[in-house]
């Protein structure tokens, strides 16, 4: 289905003009706004081919285990979700012209409570920017028509996959080339009409597939912890490399040499030795013969890991996309300038995650609204991105100011108790007059004769004493 320009206006007799009134063009009314209607034709098939990914993948399971052990990457996914979810949203028309009507509005607004829908949006984060994938399979009204759509819930990512030919692993696919079906495979059994006692099969209708990012012809998201799998391995290696260089110096290898050219040892002698080595601590002493010796295997520089280590952690927060200090919690080495550069970076990232997120729920919007017969649906909308410095956006605001580009009426003070988390400035008008009205009076000043002198005061307590 493609729309042709949204022709706002433009009759249907004009649409079919068009297309020459070509009777196998499906011309159909998607909806109906005040200044026209928007029409849509049905596409013919393509003549290419889906060819889906053919290269290996990670296991969506392995991912998960990357984000669930190392550090770096759940600190860092972890951010990015209560960045995004701390701007907020609402729904609206997508054009800030347009309304939506109150009923249609009012019936979105109930969906989204019922389906604590702020949860699930921070948790369709989390998946994605682990697995780049997430499943929301739609569920139907526990009574009524089973075509609606009463709710969402998500499937875990590591059970789920498309439905694959058996023969050659591939996706299959319609004519268009869209998936066909989902499969979810179980590691118990359950009853379904297939036969397969351990998968359920579920039509692509009744899912929808969150994707993060994706390349060429593949149907599958690629998230944020895919590219950095090898390097999350290869780090978590040298970690318990580095653990164990650390552990050996406290409790270092101790190597003990029994007899020498002329006094041959037994082996009864080797082994007492070894038994006291093994039992013996800090306070222990024992004397030995001179020709046995005990040294220590002590590692060397165990320090020049951490600095190969530092590499790893870097490529991981490339990956992530995250600023290191935000990630690490360490900003000792980070110019103020360049994390200010940084963190302009990763507004972007964040709303790019918010227009995924926006893109695909838009569609499931326009799914109800076809099967309730909404003529209109709203759009997930999300307010504007600021992880700006507080103390850099008052500086610019004070300047601003005392220039005279910037006024500060009561918008203005609006914003700032925003951006201070202060009450609203509603409410507090009268005393905020009241304030006004002080200031303005004019103070009286007592008479003269009634004020004393300060010599007078002075000869006043002295007479007292």
């Amino acid at each position: 289905m493609s729309t042709i320009a949204e022709m706002i206006g433009i009759n249907k007799a004009r649409v079919k003009l068009l297309v020459k009134d070509n009777k196998d063009v499906n011309v159909r009314t998607l909806a109906d706004s005040g200044k026209g209607k928007y029409y849509t034709l049905d596409t013919a098939d393509p003549k290419s081919v889906v060819t889906t990914e053919t290269s290996p993948r990670i296991e969506p399971s392995a991912l998960e285990m990357v984000y669930i052990t190392d550090p770096i990457p759940f600190n860092g996914i972890n951010f990015l979700r209560k960045t995004v979810m701390a701007t907020g949203f609402d729904i609206g028309p997508e054009n800030s012209e347009d309304k939506l009507e109150a009923p249609i509005d009012e019936f979105y607004r109930n969906w989204m409570i019922q389906n604590n829908f702020k949860n699930l949006v921070g948790d369709i984060v989390v998946q994605l920017c682990v697995y780049g994938n997430a499943f929301g399979e739609h569920l139907p009204p526990k009574v009524g028509n089973k075509k609606k759509i009463a709710g969402m819930k998500l499937v875990n990512p590591s059970s789920i996959d498309y439905k694959r030919d058996d023969a050659n692993h591939r996706v299959i696919v319609d004519k268009s080339g869209d998936p066909v079906a989902y499969v979810q495979v179980l590691n118990f059994p359950v009853e379904n009409a297939s036969g397969d006692y351990n998968k359920v099969t579920i039509p692509a209708n009744k899912i929808t597939h969150f994707k993060l990012y994706t390349i060429g012809n593949s149907l599958t998201g690629i998230g944020l912890v895919e590219p950095m799998y090898k390097t999350s391995e290869r780090k978590l290696n040298i970690e318990e490399g580095l653990s164990q260089s650390i552990f050996r110096v406290g409790f270092p290898t101790r190597i003990a040499s029994v007899g020498d050219l002329t006094h041959e040892p037994t082996v009864q002698e080797i082994d007492d030795l070894i038994m006291k080595l093994k039992v013996s601590n800090y306070e222990d002493v024992f004397g030995l013969p001179y020709y046995n010796k005990i040294e220590i295997l002590e590692p060397k520089n165990p320090e020049k890991l951490k600095d190969n280590l530092d590499y790893f952690v870097d490529t991981q927060v490339a990956c992530v996309g995250v600023p290191k200090p935000y990630v690490t919690g360490s900003g000792e080495k980070t110019n103020r300038q360049t994390l200010v550069t940084q963190t302009e970076m990763f507004q972007k990232t964040v709303e790019f995650i918010q227009e995924r997120i926006s893109f695909y729920f838009n569609q499931l919007f326009k799914q109800i609204a076809e099967i309730e017969g909404f003529k209109t649906w709203p759009s997930l909308i999300w307010n504007p991105v600021s992880v700006q410095d507080l103390d850099s956006k008052a500086a610019r605001l004070q300047k601003y100011a005392q220039s005279g580009l910037l006024i500060p009426d009561d918008s203005v003070r609006e914003v700032i108790r925003n951006l201070e988390g202060l009450p609203s400035f509603e409410g507090n008008e009268e005393q905020e007059e009241q304030k006004k009205d002080e200031e303005e009076e004019v103070t009286e000043y007592p008479e003269k004769e009634d004020v004393k002198d300060v010599k007078d005061v002075k000869d006043d307590k002295d007479g007292k004493e």
